[in-house]
């Protein structure tokens, strides 16, 4: 059953300000309690089709950081992601519950926690250099998909 639709509270926040510079990093997530590994890479690519169809081609974006990127992660670790759209504030806003709701989703599927941040691309250009948290998602981040 999809909660897509639900309004939870669920909201993810980034815990980590080091992130990682290699998709090869990214490698198997041993689930939680399921007894079984699923490649990480695949379970991005999953969320971002699924980020896509609410967002479109306003989806510039996909980015991992945190301890997936840097390869130092252990089996309580969240997965980090920021998404860099080109909507307005007032439209992220529109849609960021309904990514929560994907991260819960996919929490629920494969027994991880996806912490999202929604941010647009132009903000984002415009703090770097100004945020070393916006500097190291730019400078370490490993793009899942953009």
């Amino acid at each position: 059953m999809s909660a897509y639709g639900k309004k939870t509270q669920w909201i993810g926040i980034a815990k980590n300000l080091y992130y990682g510079y290699n998709i090869d990093n990214i490698i198997h997530i041993h689930t939680k309690g399921a007894g079984s590994m699923e490649h990480v890479h695949d379970i991005l690519i999953k969320f971002s089709k699924e980020v896509r169809k609410i967002i479109g081609d306003s989806l510039k974006k996909v980015i991992v950081y945190g301890s997936y990127a840097r390869g130092d992660y252990s089996e309580n670790s969240d997965i980090d992601i920021m998404i860099l759209t080109t909507l307005s504030d007032d439209e992220i806003r529109k849609v960021e519950n309904t990514i929560y709701d994907i991260a819960f989703d996919f929490q629920m599927d494969y027994l991880v926690d996806i912490s999202v941040i929604v941010k647009n691309e132009k903000q984002f250009q415009y703090w770097l250099g100004a945020l070393p948290f916006y500097d190291n998602v730019q400078k370490e981040g490993v793009v899942i998909s953009g």
